[in-house]
Formats: C-alpha cells, structure tokens, sequence
C-alpha cells in the first residue's frame, strides 16, 4: 500500500514538472500544412536571403536602394500570419498592432507609392517542461521570431524584408522585446 502511494505520488510530481509555459500548440492536421508530421522543413515568409545582412538592430535585413518609409502614400498592414506550430493570438495581435502604430506615424509623402507589409511569425519556443528538457530538441530559453516583408502594391517588387528573433526567461517578455527591436526598426530613417 504504501509503495502505491510513493508510486502513485511520483508519477503525479512527474507530470506536474512536465508541463509547459507556452501557448498552446495549434490543432492541425498534416494536411492543413501540406507538410508530413515527420517534416523538418520550417515555413518562412521571405522566399530569397540573398542580400540579407546583419543589422544593428535587427538579426538580418535587406533594402531597396530606392525605398525609404517616408516615401509612401498608403501602407497597407495586413494582418500578421502564424506558420510556426504553437497558437499564439496574443502575439499576432500586438505585433500588428505595433506594426500600424509605427508605420502609420510614417506616412508623409501623399504622392508616394503604395505598399503592402506582410509579416509572419515563423518560430516560437516556450518554456519547456522537466521532461522534454532530455529531447533532443530542447530549447531552454523561450524565443519568438518574426519575418516582415514590404513589397509595392502594384507590382509586388520587394521594397524591405527582415527576420528577427527575440529571447526571453518568459514568451510574453520575449514578444515585448521582439515588439520594441521591430519598431525601432522602422522608426529610424530609412
């Protein structure tokens, strides 16, 4: 009996210990994502890195040598997208919340060009549990990452993409830091 008990109890401090501090993980099925679940290919928004190069600010960023921000007529943000496996609906409403704050302050120019934003979040990690610390894809610091890509309305020539990830001892910590390099980001003059 006792052992049961002893037995019992050291299961049930298993399972607490191995519990996580993220979001949820999404519910869907491989068809959803036209992936295989054994498929290691991670979606991304920016199709090419070519030019892509370490910035101050940003982990990496490319420009058109033409494009500046202060340039545009209409900025149009659409809303932010989710490709990594974790739901996450807080995240994409603040990062697309700060998106429309930071470029709307932007738009000067009433004859300029028009551009869309697309922006995604590619990856995130929470926290993990005590036992998923022993897989081998254990990420011990919680992490968000996000790609944005600018591109001219009418003909959809890439203006601005960058990625960027942020790191965090909690994933809303880590959401705010990834929020406050983005904007930092597109307030600078361009």
């Amino acid at each position: 009996m006792r052992t049961r008990i002893i037995f019992s109890l050291f299961f049930v401090c298993l399972f607490m210990l191995s519990c996580r501090s993220s979001p949820p993980a999404k519910k869907t099925s491989p068809a959803d994502t036209g992936r295989t679940p054994d498929s290691a290919a991670v979606p991304h928004l920016i199709a090419d890195y070519s030019g892509m190069k370490e910035n101050a600010i940003v982990a990496s960023a490319w420009m058109d040598a033409n494009f500046s921000l202060d340039d545009c007529a209409e900025i149009i943000v659409q809303p932010v997208l989710n490709l990594c496996r974790i739901d996450y609906p807080h995240g994409q409403q603040r990062i697309e919340a700060a998106l429309r704050d930071t470029l709307a302050a932007k738009k000067k120019n009433s004859s300029g060009k028009s551009v869309l934003v697309t922006s995604a979040i590619t990856a995130m990690h929470g926290k993990p549990g005590f036992i998923k610390r022993f897989s081998p894809s254990y990420e011990d610091t919680p992490s968000i990452e996000l790609e944005v890509v600018i591109t001219e309305t009418p003909s959809k020539r890439e203006l601005l993409k960058f990625c960027h990830m942020a790191r965090a001892k909690d994933i809303n910590l880590a959401l705010e830091q990834l929020v406050r390099d983005v904007t930092a980001l597109l307030s600078k003059k361009m």
